[in-house]
């Protein structure tokens, strides 16, 4: 009876801090804040290990918070100041690897033996998971791809490049829609960020921003700003890429309160970009017929 107590306590404060910082409009604040929300959610992991949602909610916050506030101030610093950039990157990573282990968790007391096959057997090993497993596929997934990302150089972690993939998809196969869209935002950046010859395609990314759009019902500038810096970069477009940065900052970011923070971030990419268009887009000049 006190160990359901203390996990109904547990999952409320979580979904509460959640909440809180989804609503907040002024990222500053929220990365002030966050480092305390992460390690209360650390403190009650140790005090629930077998709680799955727990470590999905710990997954989810670390992945969130090392891409808007460390990954992605290491984007803005890599030209005036890289070895701050590097330790930015350095810090995302190791956060990055910490949310994939907490989503590893979260699979591994559905499913113990997993993880185990994932590596030589992935589609395999994916067949035992359901729609119910589809929010820690998702965020083990992101964790992942994100570490990969932010350390390149790890070429033993980039050969697992197509691991990740299968994840990914297989969350997809079971739920395309689920967690708001973030899937259909993470194929975005996935088919649109590398060329044709890497296994990239420009279609599937743009079908998936359709659907991102259509799930958040137009109230999420992130699609935007995704969709622009992946396809737009790729296929030099500059008119398109001014085109879906100018749509994210015409978006109401009260339009969705739950959204308001992811708003806030994506509008302050989307000025950054614009106003650096010429480091991304090498020629403004429309292609001639």
């Amino acid at each position: 009876m006190r160990d359901a107590a203390v996990r109904d306590m547990a999952g409320s404060l979580s979904d509460a801090a959640a909440l809180s910082f989804a609503t907040e409009n002024d990222p500053v604040l929220a990365a002030d804040a966050m480092p305390f929300a992460l390690k209360t959610l650390d403190m009650l992991v140790l005090q629930q290990p077998k709680n799955p949602d727990l470590h999905l909610a710990a997954a989810r916050a670390y992945v969130q918070y090392s891409h808007a506030f460390l990954d992605w101030e290491a984007r803005k610093l890599e030209d005036e100041d890289p070895a701050r950039a590097a330790a930015l990157r350095a810090r995302a990573a190791n956060l990055f690897r910490r949310a994939r282990d907490y989503a590893a968790i979260a699979l591994t007391l559905r499913h113990p033996h997993l993880l185990k096959r994932l590596p030589e057997h992935p589609h395999a090993a994916l067949d035992a998971c359901d729609a119910n497993d589809v929010p820690a596929l998702t965020w083990f997934g992101i964790a992942w791809a994100s570490l990969i990302a932010a350390n390149p150089s790890d070429m033993q972690e980039v050969a697992r490049l197509p691991v990740v993939e299968a994840v990914m998809r297989q969350a997809y196969s079971l739920d395309p829609d689920a967690e708001d869209g973030t899937l259909h935002e993470f194929f975005i950046a996935f088919d649109g960020s590398r060329s044709p010859a890497m296994g990239g395609d420009p279609t599937r990314a743009e079908d998936h921003f359709t659907r991102a759009v259509k799930i958040t019902r137009g109230a999420s500038a992130s699609p935007y700003v995704t969709l622009a810096t992946t396809v737009a970069i790729q296929q030099q477009d500059a008119a398109r890429f001014r085109d879906l940065l100018n749509q994210a900052l015409a978006i109401d970011p009260d339009a969705a309160p739950q959204l308001r923070l992811a708003n806030a971030l994506a509008r302050e990419k989307a000025t950054w970009y614009l106003a650096r268009i010429d480091d991304f887009i090498l020629s403004d000049e429309p292609a001639t017929p």
